[in-house]
């Protein structure tokens, strides 16, 4: 496009550069729009052959004006984050992060494991964890030490965990006029030093189990005191990510280490999640569309797109280099006093390198087995070039799709849509599909279905969060792939689509002619052992597992309804009426009419005894 700079505003604000199809480019934030805009036409030959790419691209130029510099930063962040532009760096969106959240307002305190929380005001949250599992081994541990709630809504009988001794039975408590004062002022203080360990101030809670211990020795509450003495065998044996490597400074820190890969692609990054002088969580994440940008930008990307959504706040971030946003900037967004520190020797220094090597760990653990041994035929592009030859592909596959079908005799039927680009998973891409329109055990109408939705989208707007594959591999053989081609002459599409069958690593594909709308199929045997066969395996193999991991979702919720999801009448508001007062389906049964009118009615409960 021809430049024009009277068109751009002098004031601070953000710019979006978008291509002809409106797709945006590239997203920038600048204290003078029109000079920041301006030195892409001006220095041209000094730009990164990405970027310089990016320029001839452009179609089109979109401008926001901010009051400051600070809103525009603010701004920029939303919309890379809305966008996710190619040519921005990007914190790729990971959903297994989990926050441990602690209800602090409330009457009594609740802790639960969350993932993206809505932070609320009234609630503590510590994370992002990266494995859920161990959150969930740490809090079946802290249950041991400090029985806790784990339900928001009260009930009138005690529950389970209250039974297994994990709980103080404080939702009993609800439910009376007059709470129990002392009951409030123990799990008060319940609450109080479990927000403490995960703080890692650990030696606080050991001085308070003690004092407590040696209290009830003195009263000779014998039975008190053995409690307490076990709930300090218990913290001994807490186990929580992170209590291995100690500071001198007793202080709140969050030190972050970068390692590019090979490509220079991306950027892994490491978080030490440091409270009270103890490392307590190590967590990590992956930047993508780094290209050749140098550091300083790659950190401020990182804080700008992880902090602000962030509830668990340090005093000082630690980075390994001064970053392109000030400290002040940052305080002003995140609205705190968060110091940066960039360290050149001592402890900080050495936990820096430290998180680099676990950057480089977690790298190396991504990557598929065969990808660790690195094959001898070559890269993942080598290997793709020969699936290219070897299938005949109009254009190298860089996004590959593959579908599956899960389900048991035709019950709780699901589909899952995989996406590979250059060769390796993108699971932000990932879909599942509910099977809505097919009864009983029919994988082949099933596998039609899910293809027709997906590629729909191709017909529709959507087309840009649906991007178009170079390849397509449904899981099986010729009935999955003539259900495919039915719905390629249906959408009259012309992509590249083969079958892998499982048992002898067959791979069927179809072949067009002008005489016949229906193809002819070939049967297409690769070497084994080799990297493009490997890519492939991989590819079905991540669809079987994804659309398992659904199945078992969607089949354990079903499995869960009890007979009472089959009384016309009963929702979900009556049936857990009936379930806090009677407890079970046999105790409703036997209950008599004059106790179920109150929640019924006399025509309801005719109608409930004729199911039940």
């Amino acid at each position: 496009m021809k430049f024009n700079a009277q068109n751009i505003p002098t004031s601070p604000g953000v710019y979006l550069f978008k291509n002809k199809q409106k797709e945006v480019l590239y997203i920038g934030k600048a204290k003078n729009l029109r000079k920041r805009v301006a030195s892409y036409w001006q220095k041209q030959k000094d730009l990164e052959p990405h970027k310089y790419i990016m320029l001839q691209q452009i179609e089109d130029i979109q401008t926001i004006i901010t009051d400051t510099e600070t809103e525009a930063l603010v701004l920029e962040s939303i919309l890379i984050k809305k966008h996710q532009p190619a040519h921005n760096i990007l914190l790729k969106d990971n959903k297994s992060h989990s926050y441990i959240k602690i209800t602090t307002k409330k009457e009594w305190p609740t802790i639960s494991i969350v993932r993206r929380p809505a932070i609320t005001p009234g609630a503590r949250y510590f994370g992002p964890y990266l494995a859920a599992y161990k959150v969930e081994i740490a809090l079946r541990s802290l249950k041991n030490i400090f029985p806790f709630r784990t339900k928001e809504k009260g009930s009138a009988r005690a529950c389970l965990q209250y039974h297994m001794k994990r709980c103080t039975e404080p939702c009993l408590h609800t439910q009376k006029a007059e709470a129990n004062n002392q009951l409030k002022v123990e799990y008060g203080e319940i609450v109080e030093n479990i927000i403490k360990l995960l703080e890692g101030k650990t030696d606080e809670v050991v001085n308070y189990i003690q004092a407590n211990m040696q209290n009830a020795s003195q009263e000779k509450n014998f039975e008190g005191a053995a409690k307490w003495r076990d709930r300090l065998r218990a913290i001994n044996h807490f186990k929580y990510d992170g209590h291995k490597i100690s500071q001198t400074k007793k202080t709140n820190q969050d030190v972050i280490s970068f390692i590019r890969d090979a490509k220079n692609k991306n950027v892994v990054v490491n978080v030490f999640k440091i409270r009270r002088g103890n490392v307590i969580e190590k967590t990590n994440f992956t930047l993508q569309h780094i290209h050749t940008s140098p550091f300083p930008e790659i950190i401020t990307a990182f804080l700008l797109q992880y902090y602000p959504h962030s509830p668990n706040l340090p005093k000082e971030i630690v980075v390994p280099y001064t970053p392109t946003i000030s400290e002040s900037q940052l305080q002003k967004i995140l609205h705190t006093k968060t110091k940066i520190s960039i360290p050149t020797r001592g402890k900080m220094r050495q936990l820096l390198k430290l998180g680099e090597k676990n950057a480089q760990e977690y790298l190396t653990q991504q990557l598929p087995s065969w990808e660790k041994n690195k094959p001898s035929q070559g890269s993942h592009s080598a290997a793709l070039q020969e699936l290219q030859k070897d299938l005949q592909l109009p254009a190298f596959p860089k996004r590959i799709e593959c579908y599956d079908i899960s389900n048991i005799q035709g019950t709780s039927p699901v589909g899952s849509m995989v996406v590979f680009v250059d060769g390796k998973p993108a699971k932000d891409q990932y879909r599942k599909f509910k099977i809505k329109t097919i009864k009983g055990p029919n994988d082949v109408a099933m596998m039609k279905e899910v293809l027709l939705r997906r590629f729909q989208h191709l017909k529709t707007q959507k087309k840009q969060s649906w991007p178009t594959p170079n390849l397509v591999v449904v899981d099986g053989g010729k009935g999955q792939l003539s259900a495919a081609v039915s719905i390629w002459n249906m959408l009259e599409l012309n992509i590249p689509l083969i079958a892998l069958a499982k048992k002898e690593e067959d791979i069927y594909i179809p072949r067009w002619s002008n005489s016949s709308p229906l193809p002819s199929y070939t049967l297409k045997k690769l070497s084994t052992s080799t990297t493009k066969l490997r890519i492939l395996q991989y590819l079905r193999d991540e669809a079987h597992r994804f659309a398992i991991g659904y199945f078992r979702t969607r089949h354990k919720a079903s499995h869960s309804s009890s007979l009472l999801d089959s009384v016309p009448g009963i929702g979900p508001k009556r049936k857990k009426d009936l379930l806090k007062k009677f407890g079970s389906i046999s105790e409703i049964k036997k209950a008599k009419n004059s106790e179920l009118f109150p929640l019924l009615g006399k025509k309801m409960t005719a109608i409930l005894r004729e199911y039940i």
